[in-house]
């Protein structure tokens, strides 16, 4: 995806939080939260590209206006591809009921070491969910911190994650994330059906503790 001017973007973005089929989104995981009591979604795809991260924006704004409630997303990219937006660039500052924690961004405001890996979800951890251990850079803090006690304080907190399919040791693992989330989703488009591995892909799913409740196909923004 080429690079957009800030401005033109949030503008789009804007549009597309009014559509439709956006707000419709947003009623129907409030519905879904009530159903099976969540209050953190972690929003998958398998591959770049498939507008995962503007969808997050754009649910947020949605789910903010349509249920009077304040939204935290938490980016837990720490490196994107060259292609990547970021959540700060598709939403202003001004967005009052939206709030975004980027895990790069953190880890470069205070030069943290990368977080050890956590134990299985549910076994003791030595890192204590705490705001000194988030703003201390613990990756796995953060998440956990907004996972569960943000999560308090936000009608939905949305956790945006790398594709499935990327290999790399220094990004945090998006099915550990959505372990840690209460729920996922799964962003799909045609380059997933394209790809050739589908019955792999599909295999990756049936893990029950990813926790998944649907699939979205997003082609707007792929464009």
């Amino acid at each position: 995806m080429g690079a957009r001017k800030p401005s033109d973007l949030g503008v789009r973005l804007r549009d597309y939080s009014h559509y439709t089929e956006i707000k419709q989104l947003a009623y129907t995981i409030a519905a879904l939260q009530q159903e099976k009591k969540f209050n953190s979604l972690a929003v998958l795809s398998f591959y770049h590209g498939e507008g995962k991260t503007l969808l997050c924006a754009a649910l947020a704004l949605a789910y903010a206006e349509t249920s009077r409630s304040r939204v935290l997303i938490v980016d837990t990219t720490l490196l994107a591809g060259a292609q990547s937006l970021s959540l700060s660039e598709c939403l202003p500052n001004s967005e009052n009921n939206v709030k975004c924690i980027s895990l790069a961004e953190q880890r470069r405001d205070f030069a943290a070491p990368l977080a050890p890996l956590p134990g299985p979800p549910g076994s003791d951890n030595p890192l204590a969910v705490s705001a000194a251990d988030s703003l201390g850079g613990s990756e796995f803090a953060i998440i956990t911190n907004a996972t569960k006690v943000d999560a308090e304080q936000y009608g939905l907190v949305l956790l945006d994650t790398m594709p499935l399919t990327v290999k790399n040791k220094n990004n945090f693992d998006p099915r550990l994330v959505a372990r840690l989330a209460n729920a996922s989703i799964l962003v799909v488009s045609q380059q997933l059906l394209d790809a050739g591995r589908l019955d792999e892909h599909l295999k990756m799913l049936q893990d029950p503790s990813l926790n998944l409740i649907g699939m979205i196909s997003n082609e707007e923004f792929t464009q």
